[in-house]
């Protein structure tokens, strides 16, 4: 089980990492990056999403469900989205 879990871990962090590193993402890579992590988000610890938000806090092309799930963590994990994010607007925010 702990295996499975660094497994997931260790893939989230790169498809975040690696997404990041994309100057302007298209389409396709901005759905595979959501199809590809949304379905680990449980799987991994609190130090990974905390990660991934300030990763992604930093891009205006983050997948929207990824976002908006990493903002409905504890606020130590979504911080970083909270203040920073150009794809949360004011309702996102209100919610």
């Amino acid at each position: 089980m702990r295996t499975e879990t660094r497994k997931a871990e260790r893939l989230f962090r790169a498809a975040i990492s690696a997404f990041c590193s994309l100057p302007r993402p298209s389409r396709r890579e901005i759905a595979q990056l959501e199809d590809l992590a949304l379905p680990l988000f449980d799987d991994v610890p609190d130090e990974a999403l905390r990660f991934g938000a300030a990763a992604l806090s930093e891009t205006e092309y983050a997948p929207r469900q990824l976002i908006l799930r990493l903002a409905e963590c504890k606020v130590d994990v979504a911080a970083p989205l909270l203040i920073r994010s150009a794809v949360l607007g004011d309702v996102d925010l209100i919610a």
